[in-house]
């Protein structure tokens, strides 16, 4: 099973890794994509950490399941054309993926 968790990330904590872990407990097959989205679509534009910082904090804090291939840590919503709605990322998301996250 595949998971996939996005957000802002703004900034990435305990509540995420916490997140993360309970979906990886279900299964040891089960993977997690994890795509920190470069802007909130209806919130303001400030942020605490550039999108950057946030992919290197999530990448230290997911640092072991990276390793072992139970995250995979995502840009692709950096690449969709702003804003940046849930369901267009879901849609690009599933033109990429053999097996359909839930």
């Amino acid at each position: 099973m595949t998971y996939f968790f996005g957000g802002t990330f703004d900034p990435p904590h305990a509540g995420h890794y916490a997140i993360v872990r309970h979906l990886l407990e279900k299964s040891p097959d089960t993977k997690v994509i994890v795509m920190p989205a470069p802007q909130a679509p209806l919130r303001a534009a400030e942020k605490c950490f550039s999108y950057r910082e946030r992919f290197h904090l999530l990448r230290v804090m997911f640092r072991h399941e990276i390793s072992r291939a139970r995250v995979l840590l995502s840009v692709l919503e950096k690449r969709l054309p702003a804003p940046h709605f849930t369901i267009e990322t879901l849609e690009a998301l599933n033109g990429l993926c053999s097996e359909k996250p839930e």
